[in-house]
C-alpha cells in the first residue's frame, strides 16, 4: 500500500512510467481508501494554491516603530544586572592582580599562577598529587 501511495503522490508532480499508470489505475479501481486519499491531496493541493500570504498593510511601520525604541529595551530587564555583574568581575580581578602585586612585587605569569616560589622539588609533588 506504500507503494501505491507513493505512486499517487509522484502522479500529482510528474508522468508516471506506463507501468506505474496502470498498476495506480486498478488500485484506483478496486481500493476505497486509496480513491478517498486521492480526493484529499486533490483538495489539499488546491486550497494551498489559492493561498498567498501576505503582510498587514501596516507592519513595515510596526516593525520600524519596534527598532526605534531597542535603547529603551535595553535599560530594562537583564541587562542593567549584567553591567552590574561585569563590573563586579572587572572589579575583582584587579584586586587579584594588586594583590599578586604586592605579594610577589611583579605582575608575571608565574606570579599570577603562583609558581615563583615553586621549586622542582615542590613540582614533583604538586604533580603526584594528581
Amino acid at each position: 500500500m506504500d507503494e501505491l501511495k507513493e505512486l499517487l503522490i509522484r502522479s500529482f508532480d510528474e508522468t508516471l512510467l506506463p507501468g506505474e499508470a496502470e498498476k495506480l489505475e486498478k488500485a484506483l479501481l478496486h481500493s476505497e481508501e486509496l480513491r478517498r486519499e486521492k480526493k484529499e491531496l486533490e483538495d489539499m493541493r488546491r486550497l494551498l494554491s489559492e493561498f498567498s500570504p501576505s503582510f498587514d498593510s501596516d507592519f513595515s511601520q510596526s516593525v520600524l516603530e519596534k527598532t526605534a525604541h531597542i535603547d529603551e529595551a535595553t535599560d530594562t530587564g537583564l541587562y542593567p544586572l549584567f553591567k552590574r555583574f561585569a563590573l563586579g568581575a572587572v572589579a575583582a580581578i584587579v584586586l587579584l592582580l594588586v594583590s599578586v602585586y604586592f605579594t610577589d612585587g611583579t605582575i608575571s605569569t608565574d606570579a599570577v599562577l603562583g609558581l615563583t616560589d615553586l621549586t622542582s622539588d615542590n613540582l614533583l609533588l604538586a604533580l603526584s598529587t594528581f
